[in-house]
């Protein structure tokens, strides 16, 4: 497992040094298609890694080695079938919708206690720019795009620090606030119209008020409402469907119908 570890890792270093690369503009020519290479061999690692994480843990591996053999073999073979069903479920929801939207591989993720970021092997060549939605097969709103490079772009999911999106209650026309993201964990909306009815198990979706995000995209369940009858505003804590998902596939919506 540590062998399989050190090679994500190296793998990943590269993307990061061929990305400074590409961004700096240093022989385009020759990084554009090494770039490419090294992104196509990312993804299935990503993917390997995050089912044996899974599987095994973070344990050191000091048991027996042909029972690690044996895990090792399980984690392959459901990374084949995990790769198998989200690549299905998401040209399912290409197949359904109106939307232009650009399928990408997730190559590298960074979670940690202030967020959570991904990297997609799509960029501006393939039609990709900031602030787009990033969705799952479900048609579930991850987060957005940050950072886009000609072949890479960092997707931000709704519940980091830093991430900000305009939501309505579902069936409700008029936006209630704006969701933010806290510590990768949670998300909640402040400042709510105190007469607005919120209710804990209201789900939430995207407004629609933003320009690439259409309104519309199941963003969570509310969990908990805080009010107080001498504030002229109330708060929601909400619990984001995306919260525990660390895909392997994701849906760059390219084109919205608001």
């Amino acid at each position: 497992m540590r062998r399989a570890a050190r090679r994500i890792t190296a793998v990943i270093a590269a993307v990061a040094l061929l990305f400074l690369a590409s961004a700096a503009g240093w022989t385009a020519p020759i990084t554009r298609p090494l770039v490419r290479a090294v992104l196509t061999a990312a993804a299935p690692l990503y993917a390997a890694g995050e089912t044996a994480r899974a599987l095994v843990g973070d344990k050191d591996g000091q048991g027996d080695s042909e029972l690690e053999r044996l895990k090792v073999e399980t984690a392959s073979l459901r990374t084949l079938a995990s790769e198998n069903d989200a690549l299905k479920q998401a040209l399912g929801y290409r197949a359904r919708t109106t939307e232009k939207t650009v399928l990408a591989n997730v190559v590298a993720a960074d979670f940690d206690d202030a967020g959570r970021v991904l990297l997609i092997d799509r960029g501006t060549e393939d039609g990709i720019a900031p602030g787009q939605a990033v969705i799952l097969g479900d048609g579930v709103l991850l987060g957005k795009t940050l950072d886009v490079r000609s072949q890479t772009a960092s997707v931000i999911i709704v519940t980091d620090s830093r991430s900000a999106t305009a939501v309505s209650l579902q069936g409700k026309t008029d936006t209630l606030g704006v969701l933010e993201g806290s510590r990768g964990l949670s998300a909640s909306i402040n400042l709510i119209p105190a007469g607005a009815a919120v209710a804990p198990g209201d789900t939430v979706v995207t407004s629609g008020l933003e320009a690439g995000v259409r309104r519309g995209y199941p963003v969570g369940v509310i969990e908990s409402v805080s009010a107080s009858s001498q504030d002229a505003f109330q708060s929601a804590t909400i619990a984001p469907f995306a919260v525990s998902r660390r895909p392997l596939y994701v849906l760059v919506v390219v084109s919205t119908l608001n």
